[in-house]
């Protein structure tokens, strides 16, 4: 593999997991409210504690704060207080565009390639 095809490589691998950690942290309400209708049905079983972690790595996610251990109608009150965007379709294809603006456009990528593999005498 040539160097030109590596850094390649390792630019699109950069952009995506990129990417990918963006979209991980990325909630709608629903998921919120799905979240909250779980702890609910874990009562006090041994399930609950797990089913509070996922809902705390969903708020440090978002941004929201919050105290640990308290009951679930403090964190369904959280959710319904905390602006959580439900348009995710928008927020994703405004952070592609971010990616792809970064890059070069076809024309100037084209330039340089050409001023590249060019010779003065061309």
């Amino acid at each position: 593999m040539d160097a030109q095809k590596r850094t390649i490589t390792r630019r699109l691998d950069s952009v995506l997991n990129g990417l990918q950690d963006e979209f991980q942290s990325w909630y709608e309400k629903e998921d919120f409210e799905s979240k909250l209708n779980a702890l609910e049905r874990a009562g006090t079983n041994s399930s609950r504690p797990s089913k509070l972690k996922e809902l705390y790595h969903m708020f440090d996610g978002c941004g929201i704060p919050y105290e640990k251990g308290r009951d679930n109608a403090y964190y369904r009150e959280i959710v319904e207080q905390a602006d959580i965007s439900s348009n995710i379709d928008d927020r994703m294809l405004y952070a592609l565009y971010a990616r792809y603006s970064e890059y070069p456009s076809p024309k100037d990528y084209m330039q340089r390639m050409v001023e590249r593999l060019s010779a003065e005498e061309d």
